[in-house]
């Protein structure tokens, strides 16, 4: 408030989580095998549930982001081109949407 800005802080795809991921060939495996996963995942969805119920102010859900364009992975875990572009054009459209100028 002292500064006159709000903050805004996106969730954003964790592509080890998607079993839509074709980088995962064996997605048991790695639930079963990856420290990230266990650790994480719960953390990810509790996050993801609180924005779902307004209980996080300031924060955004853009974890989705990856059915909204092709081939959004590189590989296991690295955005393609594709994928960082539309994170870019989602974040802007929230950052212009909820601009405000104070005098």
């Amino acid at each position: 408030q002292k500064y006159q800005f709000t903050y805004a802080i996106f969730l954003q795809p964790i592509g080890m989580f998607l079993t839509s991921n074709p980088f995962i060939k064996d997605a048991k495996a790695i639930e079963k095998s990856n420290r990230l996963y266990w650790n994480v995942k719960p953390m990810f969805e509790g996050v993801k549930l609180s924005i779902k119920n307004n209980e996080f102010s300031h924060f955004y859900d853009l974890s989705d982001a990856h059915l909204l364009c092709n081939n959004p992975y590189v590989d296991l875990t690295h955005y393609s081109k594709s994928l960082n572009k539309k994170l870019a054009e989602l974040m802007l459209l929230h950052v212009n949407n909820s601009a405000t100028i104070s005098e």
